[in-house]
């Protein structure tokens, strides 16, 4: 089966979920392996702490919303994809704030996450732009935060 492997953009988090739906658009069933076992061991790196404590969003976010743009455009009416994105950053912002309220980060790390997260929606209207399935116009947001009106773009057919 050819699904063009994997995206390269994408480095981890959300790349099996790119896989995934590239599989079932070409008509495929996913189901489950009975008896399988997934042991995904979560470690401690620049990005984290040994607590889970994310210090650093960019990946995550990027790829969430690089995917947003180039696979809902025309399964999702624009209001909802935008909804969608903007609950997903109000989110993103909301850890940060909670992180810093229970001593979890300092108010620069707090400041870092912020810049961290803009940047990552920044850059995924870039990347996903410079696809062939993207076209390098924004589609205008009314009242919709820099942070979501910088990641929205139209899908080309």
């Amino acid at each position: 089966m050819d699904i063009g492997g994997f995206d390269e953009e994408i480095e981890y988090y959300m790349d099996e979920v790119d896989v995934c739906r590239r599989i079932i658009d070409l008509g495929y069933r996913l189901r489950p392996l009975p008896g399988a076992a997934v042991h995904h061991k979560y470690l401690a790196s620049h990005r984290r702490n040994s607590k889970k404590v994310v210090f650093d969003p960019f990946p995550n976010v990027k790829n969430h919303c690089y995917l947003a743009i180039l696979n809902n455009q025309k399964k999702r009416p624009f209001p909802e994809l935008r909804k969608i994105l903007r609950t997903f950053a109000d989110g993103v912002r909301a850890v940060a704030d909670a992180n810093q309220a229970a001593g979890k980060f300092t108010d620069a790390q707090r400041d870092f996450f912020q810049n961290r997260s803009s940047a990552a929606w920044k850059s995924a209207s870039t990347r996903a732009s410079a696809t062939s399935a993207c076209t390098a116009t924004s589609r205008p947001l009314a009242n919709a935060s820099p942070l979501i009106a910088s990641c929205v773009r139209n899908r080309r057919n």
